[in-house]
């Protein structure tokens, strides 16, 4: 148990000693767009030393220590729970094919796979879809709505079409860090 205390005292004294790195160098002015950024710093500090000196080697030891069969296992299990997001983005694209195959996917990895923790609908043929990839569709899609209702401006007020050219580029950039 000394070992728990001592590795989180560590990483507790790593992150205070961090955060002074964190800091603004001398001299220089705050930038006026990140009105947030010492506190940015200084959490973005905390969070690698916290990564480096906690998760990592237990993330390291896990690896080593669980079998590739059950980390497969609570991989498949987490994967299912998050299956209905996926249904959801496929309603929302208006995918009715695809929605239709990940209920069916999602009910037979639930029933059959005990709860998700096997994946027999991958073999019987209902491929698993990648939810980021997802996600990438849908903003897509609403980049291509927003384009093509920008392409009418005529009939918006000036305000309005401001507004929604704003929010059309709020959509294309997170469709681009997606």
């Amino acid at each position: 148990m000394r070992i728990d205390k001592l590795t989180i005292g560590a990483a507790l004294a790593a992150a205070l000693l961090l955060s002074g790195c964190a800091t603004l160098p001398p001299g220089s002015k705050p930038d006026p767009r990140d009105r947030f950024e010492r506190a940015n710093r200084s959490v973005y500090a905390f969070n690698t030393a916290v990564d480096h000196a906690i998760l990592r080697p237990v993330a390291h030891g896990y690896v080593k220590i669980t079998p590739k069969p059950v980390r497969r296992g609570i991989s498949n299990f987490l994967a299912n729970i998050d299956y209905p997001i996926t249904i959801l983005n496929d309603a929302l694209q208006g995918k009715a094919h695809d929605g239709l195959s990940d209920i069916a996917r999602f009910g037979i990895n639930t029933v059959v796979g005990v709860g998700g923790l096997f994946d027999p609908a991958t073999h019987w043929g209902f491929e698993r879809q990648d939810l980021r990839l997802q996600h990438q569709h849908r903003l897509g899609a609403l980049g291509r709505q927003c384009r093509r209702q920008t392409g009418r401006t005529a009939q918006y007020r000036r305000d309005d079409r401001q507004r929604l050219r704003s929010v059309c580029f709020s959509a294309q950039r997170l469709a681009a860090a997606a």
